[in-house]
């Protein structure tokens, strides 16, 4: 895999870092909209007289905000209204790191389980350590290579086909 792209992850994934924190807490109870216009002291005339819309029309935003209907133009547009700015940013559960080795863990696993049955009944099966270290191993090759086939899996919506037959 491209040192640039291991690189670029492992600086998006600080990135990540420093807002997972933020993005935990999650939005104020009464949307964001509401929030900063409440504490700014604005009514909601106002603030629609400012995006030239009516007062039921921004109560409107403030629902459609929290039920998660409000589009992302929309929000910028109130957001400069009230003299804000909108952020946008995605955080990962884990870390983007984290995130590809379990991937790569569980496509290893079902591919020594696949290979490893095969051994059982030839006879040639394999210690838990001599296992541990063959996952380890090909964890680490799958991560390195970073397959095209990787994020292909019926379990996240993907094909139908084994996972990495397509690579073949």
């Amino acid at each position: 895999m491209s040192r640039n792209i291991q690189l670029s992850r492992r600086q998006l994934d600080q990135k990540m870092k420093k807002l997972k924190k933020d993005a935990d807490e999650g939005i104020p109870n009464k949307g964001w909209i509401r929030s900063v216009r409440y504490a700014l002291g604005m009514s909601g005339s106002q603030l629609g007289h400012r995006l030239g819309v009516t007062k039921q029309q921004v109560s409107a935003l403030e629902s459609g905000e929290l039920e998660g209907s409000t589009t992302l133009k929309m929000l910028k547009k109130v957001a400069r209204a009230m003299g804000c700015r909108v952020f946008y940013g995605f955080v990962p559960e884990t870390s983007l790191e984290e995130h590809i080795r379990d991937r790569a863990e569980h496509i290893a696993v079902r591919r020594i389980n696949r290979v490893g049955h095969s051994m059982v009944l030839e006879g040639q099966g394999l210690g838990k350590r001599e296992m541990k270290a063959v996952l380890k191993n090909e964890i680490d090759r799958i991560i390195d290579e970073m397959p095209k086939y990787l994020w292909d899996d019926v379990e996240y919506g993907g094909s139908n086909n084994e996972v990495g037959e397509k690579e073949r």
